[in-house]
């Protein structure tokens, strides 16, 4: 199969935790090195390149246990966790498209040479080897778009690498099985009460007192960018990695059929503006998308990614199952959420596979799962807040690092302000249009299902996806 040169973006966990009020503390934030807030977590994100088998992409179904990982076997957002005690330390995969913990993959069944290869490099956790630990006879398979897990539940002692921070009797899934999967997984999305009917990992960080509220903030960083300009935060948001105001968009309730709580917004149109600034729409209607972490391209309608084709003088392959495009491009592909648009740059949304080989950051989805994978999230500052719930977002800047603890309290992270200017947005290709505050999304939602957080709810079988092929021993 052809080989690709993507991206591998590996998370380092540097957490720090400390005690203490909210407070906002802008004198204390420096360019070179950021004062963690008490009551939150920091972690620096890395990117790495490697050489790697194309994978085809996942489906995503609605029958699927859980939304898919990743596309390609090269892209991986990996933390470190320490489990058990003494603690052992394993490598996961951290996801927005999924909401549980799991380890332990079968190597040999994973999908490429050179996943493999990357699976039997980690570390493995030892049940046996873990004075903490305690066996359930509870087990799931949990079935992905390509790849399957089949775990068994313990709960033992998570604690985070290079920090104080430590999880008492976590849940999490440990593998007998597993079909096409080279790392465990780590989910970030809607736990208990939603699409778990137990404290998944976000949930036990606020449960047991570490954060004070349901919420992340993400930057990938962007291609032009050191390697480790990437964060990560629980618990707060980073005021220097962006610019303005953070849009806010309504999370939506299950989309196409399926049950599980995804990061659904709204999306109201896509276009695409050139080296001299003509622009051009492709679409100007509501569409539900959702942010993905774990995806390496977008996945949006044939319609659209036809014509950025066309514009853009790709040509399909289909021994690469990618659009490839010429390289060097200027311009932006530009996502509109109501009034606020987000500009992604060429130079981020088309990918370089090795020398001289360019691809689209975008494949057509045909069964309306249409999502915002990393080719549009690397130009995005996004906060990922369960309680609200909603996604405040902006066009991603970076002049430094100042990071704020957001309080409890719906849309407590949209009172921030991002300290950047506009000629700190980094890869956008032009200037954003502006931020808006967070009441817009809300009517962008009318008529939709909405998730409510803490009250009273109007759906039945919240876990029905998840436990319909849970088992007893």
């Amino acid at each position: 199969m052809a080989r690709l040169r993507l991206s591998t973006i590996l998370v380092g966990l540097y957490g720090a935790f400390a005690l203490g009020a909210f407070v906002p503390r802008t004198d204390l934030a420096s360019d070179d090195a950021a004062i963690v807030p008490p009551r939150m977590l920091s972690f620096p994100v890395r990117h790495e390149q490697h050489d790697e088998t194309v994978e085809r992409r996942r489906v995503r179904r609605a029958d699927d246990t859980d939304a898919q990982i990743f596309n390609y076997s090269s892209v991986a957002y990996m933390i470190e966790l320490d489990l058990g005690t003494p603690g052992q330390t394993v490598k996961v995969i951290m996801d927005t498209g999924s909401s549980e913990l799991w380890v332990n993959p079968d190597c040999r069944t994973a999908s490429s040479l050179p996943q493999q290869s990357e699976c039997f490099s980690s570390d493995y956790y030892d049940p046996d080897k873990s004075s903490t630990v305690v066996i359930s006879n509870r087990g799931k398979t949990l079935r992905y778009g390509l790849g399957d897990a089949t775990i068994r539940y313990v709960t033992d002692d998570v604690a985070l690498p290079n920090s104080d921070v430590s999880l008492h009797s976590l849940r999490f899934g440990v593998a007998t099985e597993t079909n096409q999967m080279s790392h465990g997984i780590l989910g970030l999305s809607f736990g208990n009460g939603l699409n778990l009917d137990y404290d998944n990992f976000v949930d036990a960080l606020v449960d047991q007192g570490v954060i004070d509220t349901r919420l992340f903030g993400v930057a990938l960083g962007a291609k032009e960018e050191a390697a480790d300009s990437g964060l990560i935060t629980f618990g707060g948001l980073d005021t220097k990695k962006f610019s303005g105001k953070l849009h806010t968009e309504r999370i939506l309730g299950p989309q196409n059929g399926e049950d599980l709580y995804r990061f659904w917004v709204t999306l109201t149109g896509i276009g695409l503006t050139d080296d001299s600034g003509n622009s051009k729409t492709y679409m100007d209607k509501n569409l539900a998308v959702f942010f993905d972490t774990g995806a390496t391209l977008s996945y949006l309608p044939a319609d659209v990614v036809k014509g950025l084709a066309q514009d853009l003088n790709a040509e399909y392959r289909s021994d690469y199952d990618l659009y490839l495009v010429p390289c060097g491009q200027k311009g932006s592909v530009d996502f509109t959420f109501n009034n606020v648009t987000i500009h992604v740059s060429l130079d981020e949304f088309i990918w370089e596979l090795r020398d001289g080989t360019c691809a689209l950051g975008a494949m057509a989805e045909n069964d309306n799962s249409y999502l915002l994978g990393a080719s549009f999230l690397r130009s995005t500052y996004a906060v990922f807040d369960l309680e609200s719930p909603a996604i405040h977002f902006a066009q991603y800047a970076n002049c430094g690092s100042n990071l704020q603890e957001v309080p409890a309290g719906t849309d407590a992270a949209a009172r921030f302000e991002g300290e950047c200017s506009k000629s700190d947005i980094v890869g956008s290709g032009t200037e954003s249009k502006g931020n808006s505050s967070g009441g817009d999304g809300e009517d962008s939602a009318a008529g939709r299902n909405m998730i409510y957080r803490r009250g009273m709810w109007l759906s039945v079988g919240l876990v029905a996806a998840e436990q319909a092929l849970a088992w007893l021993v």
